[in-house]
């Protein structure tokens, strides 16, 4: 999933922000998400994979590891990244969208490590966090978040709803992951 994130909000005023999942056809469908941390001036956006792609349900504490930033003009592509390049494989938007930051500073709240945010994309709706981990309980080089489903009326039970594979196809062309190899 891919979120953009602009620091500069003014608090007269809400500035959307794009929101782009996208989704990787490996074996555990990963998605990562992105979001654009400078506005409309931006060249990058912040990248999280998320191994199991987002959940409707609140129980649900998604793992989201922070990847490398992606450029802006990545948003738009959808095809195969060739074996041995950075996420390698076939590749779709799985979602886009736009985001509104629920604090008055995003820019702070992310740095801090506790972004609230409000989804309005086509297939995830309603207010997530991305809660960052301490790097020290759990190893690594990249830092792992968790994205969390707050409760609201876009809630749904896993049980009931699995929004990853209900809707597994690119909102960009109808086509799914697992079939990109053959449109690129």
């Amino acid at each position: 999933m891919v979120f953009n994130l602009n620091h500069e909000v003014e608090a007269a005023r809400i500035i959307r922000h794009m929101l782009q999942p996208r989704r990787y056809h490996i074996s555990r469908y990963p998605s990562a998400v992105k979001r654009e941390p400078h506005g409309a001036h931006a060249v990058d956006m912040k990248s999280w994979a998320v191994p199991k792609g987002p959940s409707l349900d609140t129980k649900d504490k998604r793992l989201a590891v922070q990847v490398e930033d992606h450029p802006i003009a990545y948003s738009g592509f959808e095809g195969t990244i060739a074996a041995g390049q950075y996420g390698a494989g076939r590749v779709i938007i799985w979602d886009k969208g736009t985001w509104t930051p629920l604090g008055s500073d995003p820019h702070k709240d992310y740095l801090v490590g506790n972004l609230k945010f409000t989804l309005h994309g086509h297939k995830l709706g309603g207010n997530r966090a991305l809660v960052r981990m301490r790097v020290d309980r759990v190893g690594g080089k990249q830092p792992p978040w968790l994205l969390i489903k707050e409760k609201d009326g876009f809630t749904r039970s896993a049980q009931e709803f699995n929004v990853v594979e209900a809707l597994p196809d690119s909102v960009a062309n109808s086509k799914s992951a697992a079939s990109a190899a053959q449109w690129v």
